[in-house]
């Protein structure tokens, strides 16, 4: 799947992109990210399936009253649909660019930016192979939360 880079600031400025959002808490996540992530990614495949833009997001609580939350977005690069003035910036619109999914996890907790962003895969391949993509967002998303759980072990050792 590719998308003109005009036509796809374009969408993320009128938000004529489809979302979804949900809520779980941390507890649920680390427990069962397959399932807590289920929706989501059944959401984004059939979507993608018929061209649209996505973008789906779990908000995440009862960690410490952080805020978080973990989101899947289709893009043509990575940096969040909210960064789409710096997309801008650095894409020329004339440009016609592959779809990718991108993985993001935003929470001040997770790192010093306050944000993990990763490739999942492109969109073509998530369409065509969804359970080995699913499986790599869950393996992720795994590893996101192990981080949170370290560091919140660590500080509390220091403390």
């Amino acid at each position: 799947m590719e998308e003109k880079v005009a036509d796809f600031l374009q969408a993320l400025q009128d938000e004529t992109y489809v979302a979804t959002s949900s809520t779980t808490t941390f507890d649920k996540l680390n427990d069962d990210p397959e399932g807590v992530m289920a929706d989501s990614i059944a959401f984004a495949q059939k979507q993608l399936a018929t061209g649209k833009l996505i973008q789906t997001r779990v908000d995440i609580t009862g960690f410490h009253d952080v805020e978080m939350n973990v989101r899947l977005e289709s893009s043509l690069i990575n940096l969040p649909f909210a960064y789409a003035n710096e997309i801008d910036k650095m894409l020329d619109p004339d440009d016609e660019r592959e779809v990718n999914l991108y993985m993001i996890f935003d929470s001040p907790a997770i790192n010093v930016s306050k944000m993990r962003i990763d490739m999942a895969s492109s969109v073509q391949a998530f369409l065509d192979d969804p359970d080995s993509v699913s499986a790599k967002i869950t393996d992720w998303l795994r590893e996101q939360v192990e981080k949170l759980e370290t560091a919140d072990a660590e500080k509390e050792a220091e403390d």
